[in-house]
């Protein structure tokens, strides 16, 4: 957790840096950077057909800064870094909890509603890396019969595995490495930003597919023409 903080920390620290430099209107492009928090809705759609019915929805978080590059009045682009989780719930008392470092590539198109009131709708990828999580499954139990050495299997119990970690139990279950499309609505407020957003997995194991669903609160800190060198 100590990681994800200083990187995020780190992020907003460049885009101080950058809004501070010279600008030169002739040759800048307005940039502006954010914080994003919000809640986190995912869980697992596979091929089998009977998929629906075997995966549930699990709940969870997602914190993060964002960096924006306005292209012209309408267009920007938008890229960042978020801890987020996903997963899903197998039931009963089954579930899978998969942590990521993730960072969006998405074109942002945006027009203004009324004065200050803007509305957005975002679409592009993103690529992500499994940095922790637990799942858990049931094994076998042994236990002898009290009357001889038979080993008898019937019962089982429950063991906690990391996701992306091999085990003595089991190989690693998930890829760290996941990419994606992502989908999504906003509105902006002044500095103030709430938005709705999609997110579908393309590399996840199995050819199963992780779908999360994405309500974020956000604040824009600030704009600033920041000079590039133009080749």
């Amino acid at each position: 957790m100590k990681r994800i903080l200083i990187l995020i920390i780190l992020l907003l620290s460049c885009a101080a840096n950058l809004c501070n430099a010279q600008s030169d209107t002739s040759k800048c492009k307005i940039l502006s950077y954010g914080i994003r928090a919000g809640f986190n809705a995912s869980t697992r759609i596979g091929t089998d057909g009977l998929s629906q019915n075997l995966y549930h929805w699990r709940h969870s978080f997602n914190v993060g800064a964002t960096l924006d590059v306005r292209k012209s009045k309408r267009f920007l682009g938008r890229t960042g870094i978020y801890y987020t989780e996903k997963g899903y719930n197998e039931y009963p008392n089954k579930y899978t909890q998969l942590n990521y470092l993730e960072m969006p590539l998405l074109a942002v198109f945006q027009f203004t509603i009324w004065k200050k009131i803007k509305f957005e709708m975002q679409s592009g990828m993103f690529f992500a890396y499994g940095v922790g999580g637990r799942w858990n499954t049931t094994v076998p139990y042994p236990l002898f019969d009290e009357e001889s050495d038979y080993i008898n299997f019937d019962n089982h119990r429950w063991v906690e595995l990391p996701s992306f970690k091999a085990t003595d139990w089991s190989p690693a279950a998930y890829k760290r490495s996941d990419i994606g499309v992502n989908f999504g609505l906003g509105i902006n407020v002044s500095y103030y930003y709430i938005g709705a957003s999609y997110d579908i997995s393309l590399g996840h194991e199995h050819r199963n597919s992780n779908y999360c669903y994405m309500i974020d609160l956000g604040y824009t800190f600030r704009l600033c023409n920041v000079k590039i060198l133009h080749p």
